[in-house]
């Protein structure tokens, strides 16, 4: 009786940086972040930098005779540098990414809803909406910059009705990209409003006031919580400077960390710590 064969589990391919729109001009997506070569490497720098201190605070000084650095010594030092800071670079650069991900998403909201208090002036002074949304282009330029996302996303949408695709169909691409809740909701109200010939000054005005107090709360929890970020990160680094500290003032105390037996406990200690900060920074995250 033959057995059943194992699937492979097939590898997701990696989420694209571009998307095309309905125009056919690949734009930015959002939802994910590449890191260019210079970010990379100097996120990767700095890991690798602190995990190989850390190794060493944790782990140096091992295979000592009569107090005396060996051969072994050396040898042990550039494996736990090699293999400290190739395991903090691994660990850290996805944080990294997205934390970059995450200031370019608040980024385009901030300029999300400038746009729209631009767009509802222009609509209440008796602007068409192709009017409001090109009076908002130029605000944005003239506020951001003509590089800024949301600029370029505008410029996209103007161009839309000279080649036959209609606004909606560009809000709605660009809603999907953005991976913003509230400019995803915007997108879906403004078909329906759109297409049925609502009001759309109404519509505009409100979804405004709604995502300024989304993020006025959000900017509130984030300031109630900058003492507990701090802590979390004195508490992240003690450690740390405990052991330099243990390591400076008693030298037979510090010998005991370089026995197998302190070696693994350490090891076991350094799992569980960093677990730990993993979760608090994820308890603390805050969500827009």
């Amino acid at each position: 009786m033959a057995g059943k064969q194992k699937r492979k589990k097939q590898k997701e391919p990696p989420v694209p940086a571009l998307l095309p729109n309905p125009l056919g001009t690949e734009m930015p997506n959002y939802i994910t972040y590449h890191m260019t070569w210079a970010e990379t490497l100097l996120a990767a720098a700095l890991a690798f930098a602190a995990g190989g201190i850390c190794s060493q605070v944790f782990y140096g000084g091992l295979f000592l005779r009569d107090g005396e650095p060996t051969l072994l010594t050396y040898i042990s030092a550039a494996i736990f540098i090699i293999g400290v800071g190739g395991a903090a670079v691994v660990l850290f650069l996805p944080v990294r990414r997205d934390q970059l991900r995450k200031k370019r998403q608040d980024a385009l909201k901030l300029q999300f809803r400038d746009m729209l208090e631009s767009v509802t002036a222009s609509l209440a002074a008796g602007g068409t909406v192709y009017q409001a949304f090109e009076s908002a282009y130029g605000d944005i330029c003239l506020q951001y910059g003509d590089g800024a996302d949301l600029a370029r996303e505008l410029e996209q949408l103007l161009q839309a009705p000279q080649s036959g695709v209609k606004l909606e169909e560009m809000l709605q691409d660009f809603a999907v990209r953005s991976g913003c809740e509230d400019i995803e909701s915007f997108s879906s109200v403004f078909t329906v409003c759109y297409s049925t010939g609502g009001n759309m000054r109404d519509v505009m005005r409100r979804t405004h006031d709604i995502i300024t107090d989304k993020m006025a709360v959000s900017a509130e929890i984030e300031t109630k919580i900058t003492s507990n970020r701090l802590e979390l990160n004195v508490i992240t680094a003690a450690p740390v400077f405990l052991m330099l500290m243990l390591r400076a003032t008693n030298e037979s105390f510090a010998e005991k960390f370089a026995t197998p037996g302190g070696v693994a406990a350490i090891t076991v200690a350094i799992v569980i710590f960093v677990f730990a900060a993993r979760w608090g920074r994820k308890i603390m995250e805050v969500r827009g």
